[in-house]
């Protein structure tokens, strides 16, 4: 018997069930322990979130990276496009250039900006609407004025942009010249184009 009363067995038996708790407290702080346990990990979540975007099939960092260059690019190719589509009006020859010599008959093709609008002759005027026009070997009508139709003043009253032309040998200034549907030319160079060619037969 101790002192207390208490049976020295009863004693170590306390004893050793508290030393058990204590290893089994200690046992579970290691084993639940952040730096230790991979499961609760800190680096876990910014890994996962990394891994996320490419499953569900977003852009991971280097993708937004390449999405964003070709991104610039395409928006670049697209601005240079739109500032010369959409920012300026201009008229022009497509496949004629200033010295080309061509075969007679050929093609000529024409282009308006994306501000203008190609309709037929005759029909409601409106702005920035009209019809083209082939001045052969003459000067451009002033503005406000209304384009002649004759063998030097080739009109497409319906709205062509490319016809098929016969010409004698010899050189050859060729002007084309947008006017409204009343066949009145426009004010501005921005209407017309101007190209000299050399006609082989």
């Amino acid at each position: 018997m101790l002192p207390n009363g208490n049976k020295q067995p009863g004693g170590l038996g306390q004893a050793l069930a508290l030393f058990g708790l204590l290893i089994a407290i200690s046992v579970g702080v290691l084993l639940f322990s952040p730096s230790n346990n991979p499961a609760v990990s800190p680096s876990t979540p910014a890994d996962q979130a990394t891994s996320v975007p490419a499953v569900m099939g977003e852009a991971t960092p280097s993708d937004d990276h390449g999405d964003h260059q070709h991104g610039e690019d395409a928006d670049k190719s697209n601005d240079d496009h739109g500032d010369h589509q959409h920012g300026e009006t201009f008229v022009r020859f497509v496949n004629l250039e200033d010295g080309q010599t061509v075969t007679s008959p050929f093609v000529v093709e024409m282009v308006v900006s994306d501000n203008l609008e190609v309709v037929p002759a005759g029909g409601e005027v409106h702005d920035h609407s009209g019809h083209l026009h082939i001045l052969v070997n003459t000067d451009f009508v002033q503005e406000g004025e209304m384009i002649e139709d004759d063998h030097q003043h080739l009109h497409f009253s319906e709205g062509e942009i490319s016809t098929e032309l016969t010409l004698e040998a010899g050189e050859y200034v060729l002007r084309l010249q947008f006017a409204n549907s009343d066949h009145i030319a426009y004010a501005g160079e921005a209407y017309t184009d101007e190209v000299t060619i050399t006609v082989s037969n």
